[in-house]
C-alpha cells in the first residue's frame, strides 16, 4: 500500500488502518461525487496504517442528501438549504443524475428557492445541482 490522505469525519482519531475509516480517499471518489458541505479530519497514512492528524478540511457548499417534494406543474420552494459557508450568489438549479445536464439556475439567496412552474411541469425525479458562485461547474 502507498501513502495516502484519508478524509474523515471530525469525530474519528488518525491512529488506526485505512479500512477503518467511513469517508475514505479521493481517488475512490468519481469526480461529481464531492463530500457534503461541512468539516472533516485530513489523516496522513504510510503502508495502510493512519498516524498523522494533518487538519481540517472545510468544504464549502450544500450538505447532501437534501430532498424536496413538489407537486407537477405548481411552483415549488425548496429549502432552507443547509451547508457551510454557503452565499447568496450561489446557485441551484435541477439537472441530470450528475449534473452533467442542468437547467435554468435559481439563486439561493436567502436560502429557499422558489421554482416556477414551468420548472415542475414534467415530473419526475430530479437531481438539485450545486452551483457555486466562485465559479465550478454545478454539481450533485
Amino acid at each position: 500500500a502507498e501513502d495516502e490522505v484519508v478524509v474523515t469525519s471530525m469525530e474519528a482519531q488518525c491512529i488506526g488502518p485505512t479500512s477503518s475509516f467511513s469517508v475514505s480517499s479521493a481517488a475512490s471518489r468519481p469526480a461529481y461525487k464531492l463530500w457534503s458541505g461541512g468539516r472533516y479530519r485530513l489523516c496522513y497514512c504510510m503502508h495502510g496504517w493512519c498516524s498523522v492528524d494533518m487538519g481540517t478540511l472545510i468544504v464549502r457548499g450544500p450538505e447532501l442528501d437534501q430532498a424536496a417534494l413538489c407537486t407537477t406543474a405548481a411552483t415549488c420552494v425548496i429549502g432552507p438549504i443547509q451547508g457551510p459557508y454557503l452565499s447568496p450568489s450561489d446557485r441551484l438549479s435541477l439537472g441530470t443524475e450528475d449534473c452533467s445536464i442542468v437547467g435554468a439556475l435559481y439563486a439561493v439567496g436567502s436560502g429557499t428557492i422558489e421554482l416556477p412552474r414551468v420548472a415542475t411541469a414534467l415530473g419526475g425525479y430530479w437531481t438539485l445541482c450545486y452551483c457555486s458562485a466562485s465559479g465550478s461547474a454545478c454539481s450533485s
